[in-house]
């Protein structure tokens, strides 16, 4: 698999990407995990939460996703 290349794109399509991939949650060894949609890379959370709670907006998991996006993610260039 080739790395991804990098996209420009807008804070808002950003933060409906990660409102979207939280659907996707789901537990790996007692830790919620979902797979970043722009570079398929897992994140996860160091806090054990319920599915439930932490594929909600503004749960640790959605933070540390959109900390990925923001700051990590291989395939996004944020436009400002």
């Amino acid at each position: 698999m080739s790395a991804p290349t990098r996209e420009r794109v807008g804070r808002f399509r950003i933060l409906t990407a990660a409102a979207d991939a939280l659907r996707g949650t789901h537990h790996d060894s007692g830790v919620p995990t979902v797979a970043c949609p722009r570079c398929a890379t897992t994140v996860r959370t160091r806090h054990p939460l319920p599915t439930a709670e932490a594929a909600r907006e503004g749960s640790a998991l959605h933070s540390a996703l959109l900390d990925h996006l923001f700051r990590d993610c291989p395939a996004t260039e944020v436009a400002r």
